[in-house]
């Protein structure tokens, strides 16, 4: 809500899922998209919403039963692809910084130079700072201390802080599910545009059998 919000020390750092039109806009603040690819994104999401029973009544559902909400855009926050289409529309936006989870995980300490760039903040240059702040953020320190990033989750559901690797996809998908995928895809990048995100993904799903 807004006045705990206001309570928090400038500079304010707020983490949400809300697409473009939902975000409270003002010009001096920065806004930082992390793009998935939908494939990564659908099975990462299954797990995230399984091990949450009081929040979800899906503590027992499948992947197959997800997928088809997740198709839908039946799931939290709406449509994956709405949601991707309207913060790549303003990609470009001066106070907008649109980068994919793929690489950011490819080259970290780029990711974090031009995140550092893009909110005017003096480590490029500090290899001290910038050797800390990709400690932190790696995924083996952030599996550490799991009460940090979320309520407590059923013993037998997976960890909060999962695999965060590319391409577990394709332990989960059958070619059915991927070549459905990638017609969404297809259809939803026509309009919107994105279509050149993830081509080696995208083409992966096309050529599952």
């Amino acid at each position: 809500g807004r006045e705990p919000v206001e309570r928090l020390p400038e500079p304010r750092a707020i983490k949400t899922h809300l697409p473009f039109d939902m975000t409270p806009a003002h010009p001096k603040s920065r806004y930082i998209y992390v793009a998935r690819n939908p494939f990564d994104c659908v099975v990462s999401f299954y797990h995230h919403t399984r091990g949450f029973a009081q929040h979800y009544d899906f503590s027992a559902g499948t992947f197959e039963d997800y997928f088809e909400c997740f198709l839908a855009g039946e799931v939290d926050f709406g449509d994956y692809f709405d949601n991707l289409a309207s913060w790549y529309e303003h990609r470009d936006d001066p106070n907008v910084h649109f980068l994919t989870y793929e690489a950011m995980k490819a080259d970290v300490r780029s990711a974090v130079v031009a995140i550092a760039e893009f909110l005017e903040l003096p480590c490029g240059g500090d290899e001290a700072t910038l050797d800390e702040v990709v400690r932190h953020s790696s995924l083996a320190n952030m599996r550490q201390g799991q009460g940090r990033w979320s309520s407590r989750r059923p013993d037998d559901s997976p960890a909060f802080i999962r695999k965060g690797v590319v391409g577990d996809w394709l332990n989960h998908f059958s070619p059915d599910q991927a070549h459905r995928l990638a017609d969404k895809f297809r259809v939803s990048a026509e309009t919107s545009g994105f279509g050149r995100l993830w081509p080696d993904i995208i083409q992966a799903a096309r050529l599952m059998s």
